[in-house]
């Protein structure tokens, strides 16, 4: 078994979570990218029925798109109910007020660019240290 069937045999478990009427936070990356395909097949099949996909980036929602997935946006569908990638850390630190963007699961950067006071800065810090923190041991405040 290589590294593309573990990724592939990942994703397809994730995806077991998802269920009819979900909202989904789709990720960036090659894993990801299977858990597409695989939400996209069982919409096909009937076995998924009235989910929406928010996707990460362009690229993601090119990607869906293709495959038919319907797609939704944060504005539109700002409760997600399951995320595939690093889309929890994204989600629990909007929960907390705090925005961020994590690009193909490796760089985290608030959004948009922003001027704040060292007070507001560690503030922040001190918030995405506590989600990572969360997200890494399997525990979460939702």
């Amino acid at each position: 078994m290589d590294i593309a069937d573990l990724k592939r045999q990942a994703a397809w478990r994730a995806v077991e979570f998802v269920e009819s009427g979900m909202v989904v936070g789709l990720g960036h990356g090659s894993t990801a990218a299977f858990a597409v395909e695989r939400i996209a097949e069982l919409l096909r099949a009937g076995e998924l029925k009235d989910i929406l996909c928010v996707p990460c980036s362009e690229e993601v929602a090119r990607h869906a798109e293709r495959l038919g997935i319907p797609l939704t946006t944060l504005d539109e569908s700002p409760s997600i109910d399951l995320t595939i990638d690093g889309a929890p850390i994204v989600k629990e630190c909007m929960d907390r007020k705090l925005l961020v963007n994590c690009t193909q699961g490796t760089v985290i950067r608030l959004l948009p660019a922003m001027n704040l006071t060292e007070e507001q800065a560690m503030e922040g810090c001190d918030i995405l240290a506590e989600v990572i923190r969360q997200q890494a041991n399997g525990t979460s405040q939702a």
